[in-house]
């Protein structure tokens, strides 16, 4: 099928729909990011934003034996971090990656095997916490998904997101040089289903109240040179993200200057990666 891009209800969606089985069985294995073994520098990139996570919670919320859920766990290295903390759930198409990589946490926490949405009825409580990391971007149905969170996230509870942020104007930009239409985007793939901004995340979520929007590091940048420009220039590629993990270490020393730094950069539009923190009203 080819590839094509529309918006609905603000938010740039491809034409395709979610496969549940290559989630289930294919997607860990032939997935760029994910291993079989990863190092101690790795291990730690993975849980930063869990560290986040766990900050935004405490920040925000002023309540003991604190429920959260996590959807698309994924390899667990989530559950590793907030489990220790709070009473944790975690949902998943398949416990595979998560038992692989963190089988000591698994045989700890609440897990459910399954499709979200499908297997809601199996959720007995609701929760003061909602996560979803690297997941909303997948989803065919947003719709069913908002209804999910407000009937599973307590009232004044907390959803935190974290989503890829394209179309930036960093992307555009290039886009623009190399007079590239806009489904054919070097970040338009066949595992995205939507594609967000800050304003169409907000959006999205417009019945919840925005406690916190920021972004990362804007590693797009290096997409305004020719040299450095990693869609191009293939071997440039570990070079940007080098220098991307060198300086998120440095300004994630502070999370709250961190914070705010990526809120600026939010409102510009800029930086890689949206995360934002919603309370339910």
């Amino acid at each position: 099928m080819k590839k094509k891009l529309s918006k609905f209800n603000g938010i740039l969606s491809l034409n395709k729909s979610f496969d549940k089985n290559h989630y289930s069985k294919d997607y860990y294995a032939s997935h760029g990011f994910y291993k079989k073994k990863y190092s101690s520098d790795e291990i730690n990139e993975k849980l930063e934003p869990f560290k986040i996570y766990d900050y935004l919670i405490k920040t925000s919320l002023k309540l003991k034996n604190i429920k959260i859920l996590e959807i698309g766990c994924g390899e667990g290295f989530g559950a590793r971090y907030l489990h220790k903390r709070y009473n944790y759930t975690g949902i998943e198409l398949t416990s595979h990656p998560f038992e692989f990589h963190n089988k000591k946490t698994f045989k700890k926490i609440n897990f459910f095997k399954g499709d979200f949405i499908e297997i809601k009825n199996s959720l007995k409580v609701k929760y003061d916490v909602i996560i979803f990391h690297g997941v909303l971007e997948h989803l065919s149905d947003l719709n069913s998904t908002l209804k999910f969170i407000n009937k599973y996230l307590n009232n004044s509870g907390l959803l935190l997101v974290n989503v890829p942020n394209d179309f930036s104007p960093y992307q555009k930009k290039y886009l623009k040089n190399f007079k590239i239409p806009y489904h054919k985007a070097n970040f338009v793939n066949q595992e995205h289903k939507n594609y967000f901004t800050p304003i169409s995340l907000k959006k999205l979520f417009k019945n919840f109240k925005c406690l916190k929007i920021f972004t990362n590091f804007p590693i797009d940048i290096f997409l305004l040179n020719k040299k450095t420009n990693f869609y191009i220039n293939k071997k440039f590629g570990i070079h940007a993200y080098n220098i991307y993990r060198e300086v998120e270490k440095v300004i994630k020393k502070d999370l709250k200057k961190y914070i705010n730094l990526g809120e600026a950069q939010s409102d510009l539009g800029i930086g890689r990666t949206i995360t934002a923190c919603f309370k339910k009203k």
